[in-house]
């Protein structure tokens, strides 16, 4: 801004947070998973420095800088909720990024509680179905995964299991890959999850539904040469029933409100930001967590998330059957297809979203525009690793009082690029916030 005009008024569009009365400087429960998230991006990114979540959240995106003023991101706030930047190039890697994932697992959960409730009200039922096998000390977790679904995709494309999909009425399939780490017995315990669809008026559920399943599980186990037991290799239970007995011993998605309730489709969407089952056990995130509360640890699970993030390369996390998407409506605006014709199901195919589309989405219903940032600041905030805390600052103090602090911290790095008003307040020379 010249020295000759008085500096505009920054865009506030929230009445919370316009407000200039400071909250108490304490971390919130809703402050608590995007800082959380950051933190383990943060790390990923040291661990990952060919990986593009290295990059993740660092530069503005072609389009957004095209189209909006100042050349740095824009902050958004849901009602109630924590604020955000919008226009930045993301990732999408669910597997190693926390911030994509938290948002690419939402969607995918989403669109998983939409088919269950369609195939609810035509009066199909679910199955709730995991696969794992046996594991041993020292396990390399690119080897037993890779072998792993490599036995998954033969009892898949076997006759005996087209067969017993027939006979119990399966018609559709959801299958989510996870994997948690025991840091006492130092093994990877790769599973699947998959959410059954069967038809109305199928067989009603019995253990020899099971017990069939099991005994086609272990024999495309041992092809691989992998082990395992009969009740451990596969388990078979009904729809949600199942699905909360199971995650109350498995565990639960840290920082989520504690009155929802995990239904099936987080259980296979959200998998990827749970916890582990137990004090020895690890999800990928609990291991980036425990190096930043005990970085003395870094040499002992730094090469256990790198060994992990080069085995998990490019696998899908939820892998849909063909024709599952169009047959349970399951995009936005579209209704479920019993019958689907072949170009239906290649419609469906087509329109879904892939992560790294959905991550790089900015538009969120209800959202409120709170502020922007100018390329300077967004510099500035890059080099000092400070990006996360300008959210929280926003949140806690208001746009108004942020601004203060961002020009402030701004100025700092940039000398020469600023002014100082009359009112005290620092503004920039050459870029205009209106």
């Amino acid at each position: 801004m010249s020295a000759t005009s008085a500096p505009a008024k920054p865009l506030v569009s929230s009445r919370e947070l316009r407000n200039k009365r400071a909250r108490k400087p304490r971390e919130t429960d809703v402050a608590k998973a995007p800082k959380a998230r950051y933190k383990r991006r943060a790390l990923a990114a040291e661990l990952l420095l060919e990986s593009g979540v290295a990059r993740c959240g660092e530069r503005v995106s072609d389009h957004y800088a095209g189209e909006h003023k100042g050349g740095g991101p824009g902050v958004v706030c849901l009602p109630r909720g924590f604020p955000r930047y919008v226009g930045l190039a993301m990732c999408g890697l669910v597997w190693v990024c926390a911030v994509c994932a938290a948002k690419i697992s939402e969607r995918r959960r989403e669109e998983l509680q939409r088919a269950v409730d369609n195939w609810a009200k035509a009066g199909g039922t679910t199955a709730f179905i995991t696969y794992t096998f046996g594991h041993a000390f020292g396990d390399s977790l690119p080897d037993v995964l890779d072998r792993f679904l490599k036995a998954q995709r033969h009892l898949f494309n076997s006759r005996a299991y087209k067969a017993w999909c027939k006979r119990w009425g399966v018609v559709h399939t959801v299958r989510a890959l996870e994997a948690t780490f025991n840091r006492l017995r130092r093994w990877w315990h790769p599973h699947r999850h998959e959410l059954a669809f069967r038809l109305p008026g199928a067989r009603p559920f019995a253990p020899e539904m099971e017990e069939e399943l099991q005994a086609l599980t272990l024999k495309s186990l041992a092809k691989l040469g992998l082990r395992g037991k009969l009740e451990i290799a596969c388990t078979v239970k009904e729809g949600d029933l199942s699905v909360a007995d199971y995650v109350a011993k498995f565990g639960r998605e840290p920082f989520e409100e504690r009155d929802e309730r995990w239904g099936v489709a987080r259980e296979l969407a959200k998998g990827v930001v749970k916890a582990a089952r137990g004090k020895d056990g690890y999800t990928p995130w609990a291991l980036l967590d425990a190096i930043i509360a005990s970085p003395s640890c870094e040499d002992e699970l730094a090469p256990r998330f790198q060994e992990y993030a080069a085995a998990f390369k490019r696998k899908e996390q939820l892998v849909w059957s063909r024709g599952s998407r169009a047959a349970l409506g399951v995009l936005v605006g579209k209704e479920p297809i019993v019958n689907a014709s072949e170009e239906a199901v290649e419609e469906a195919i087509d329109e879904a979203q892939s992560d790294a589309e959905i991550a790089a989405e900015d538009a969120s219903d209800g959202a409120v525009d709170l502020d922007y940032t100018v390329h300077v600041e967004w510099v500035a905030l890059q080099r000092v690793r400070a990006a996360f805390e300008r959210l929280e600052r926003i949140y806690r103090d208001g746009v108004p009082a942020s601004l203060i602090w961002l020009a402030a911290l701004t100025h700092a790095e940039f000398p020469d690029q600023v002014y100082t008003a009359k009112d005290g307040h620092t503004w920039f020379k050459e870029v205009k916030r209106e």
